[in-house]
């Protein structure tokens, strides 16, 4: 780290240098310095961490800048990270006069050149405000992500949802503020919802009333027999990962505006905690089913009837439930009685 920091120190230096013997204006971040010598350019230091945030809060303050101008310059960002275009998009969906172009590095020879301001009118302003807290919530180097749901499924749930008022209310107001409200949870829990039920059609129409994550869990494991890992979250692991989302969000929302930035210590108050110095995501504080529950067994008995030592729910003394999949059951109360 500290040979990377001398090294941008220097190429810093040498950019400076060269662009004054030039006569041409710049613009130079390195370490919390900003140095610039464009007219009108007051701003000389940030406490930022991220450069991608860095680079569309640099953009948004010369928009500014030049916003009297009869025609403003239009910005090329070149990158080959996926997380400084989604802020691109955001920041156009705030700024909609401000032209962005987005030129994606990557080892092809092809170049991938999209113009921002085209798609975030393509989106529309609530999508592509969405966009952003949406990636926060599906997976971040920060916030974890939720287990077989890809980014390609979040962005289709999201474009396949975006009528839903109540959904898009929760996505959009993720990062607004520092405590997340019940609205929100609730909002994004049904995001939640939606995200593990858009990739079968018959999934959609079935659990079209579902809204909470409590009841697809039960609905998924009491007739498909879902193995855990392929269940949504617990209501408790989906509150703490909410608000990690809600803390990452903000913080990329009050980046992109702002080159001071405050948001509150990363502690359970946000979805982490700090164990020897580090951050730990706080998975959940209760089990993820009553204790009975996690130790239940279940059968699937065709032709026994489930009265055999090759039922297991009989063999281990236990009445058959809802989360059986046997036929012509009688394993009842009224069956121990009797033996």
């Amino acid at each position: 780290p500290q040979n990377k920091k001398v090294l941008c120190e220097i190429l810093a230096e040498m950019t400076i240098s060269k662009f004054t013997s030039l006569d041409k204006q710049f613009l130079v971040i390195h370490g919390t310095t900003i140095v610039s010598n464009i007219p009108g350019w007051t701003y000389v230091a940030h406490n930022q961490h991220e450069a991608d945030t860095l680079l569309l809060c640099a953009i948004k303050h010369l928009h500014h800048l030049y916003s009297d101008r009869s025609n403003p310059p239009s910005y090329r960002i070149i990158s080959p990270d996926t997380d400084v275009f989604i802020l691109a998009v955001y920041l156009t969906s705030q700024i909609s006069d401000i032209d962005i172009v987005f030129e994606q590095l990557s080892s092809s020879k092809v170049k991938k050149i999209v113009p921002v301001k085209c798609v975030s009118e393509k989106l529309g302003q609530q999508v592509a405000a969405a966009l952003l807290p949406a990636h926060a919530f599906t997976g971040s180097d920060y916030t974890g992500r939720f287990n077989t749901i890809t980014k390609a499924r979040a962005l289709k749930t999201l474009l396949m949802f975006s009528d839903n008022q109540e959904l898009m209310s929760g996505l959009t107001t993720l990062g607004a503020n520092e405590e997340v409200t019940d609205a929100t949870y609730e909002s994004l829990s049904l995001y939640t919802v939606k995200l593990y039920i858009s990739k079968r059609v018959e999934d959609i129409k079935r659990y079209s009333d579902v809204k909470d994550v409590a009841s697809l869990r039960w609905e998924l494991y009491s007739k498909r027999q879902d193995e855990g890992e392929l269940l949504p979250p617990t209501h408790s692991a989906l509150n703490f990962h909410v608000k990690r989302a809600n803390h990452v969000s903000l913080l990329w929302k009050r980046s992109v505006h702002d080159f001071i930035v405050s948001v509150p210590d990363c502690t359970a108050n946000q979805g982490w905690n700090i164990e020897e110095g580090n951050l730990v995501a706080v998975m959940m504080d209760s089990l993820p089913a009553p204790e009975i529950s996690i130790e239940m067994v279940s059968c699937g008995c065709k032709k026994t009837k489930c009265i055999t030592n090759q039922c297991s729910c009989y063999r281990t003394q236990q009445r058959c439930s809802e989360v059986c999949n046997c036929q012509n059951c009688e394993n009842e109360d009224s069956f121990f009685e009797k033996h």
